[in-house]
């Protein structure tokens, strides 16, 4: 299985502080520098946003089960060739701590 995990990610956790001024600003912090995985286009959705049609694609993100991936929340953003991704879900596939599933949405 490992010769199919074709793409590269980067696990970020955000951390929130409060601005001078009221506002919040956003910083990430890597968690996981590389993450061995492969990324499959899953549905595509389209929603009315303000009377505009758009699409939006749910991807689909395969790695090895690991501690590291278990401490992933809905939080954290998934960072893959510099483009972010939302996370949607995280499950053990059959529940025997092999293969991570992952779902993406793309963060615009």
């Amino acid at each position: 299985m490992l010769n199919l995990l074709i793409h590269t990610a980067k696990v970020l956790r955000p951390s929130i502080t409060a601005g001078t001024v009221g506002g919040a600003s956003y910083s990430y912090s890597t968690l996981i520098p590389s993450l061995q995985c492969l990324v499959q286009p899953k549905t595509v959705q389209e929603i009315d946003e303000a009377g505009k049609i758009t699409a939006r694609i749910f991807y689909r993100l395969y790695c090895v089960w690991t501690s590291t991936i278990a401490s992933i929340t809905h939080s954290d953003i998934v960072e893959i060739d510099g483009q972010r991704y939302e996370i949607i879900g995280i499950v053990d596939a059959a529940g025997l701590g092999r293969i991570g599933q992952i779902d993406l949405r793309r963060k615009e």
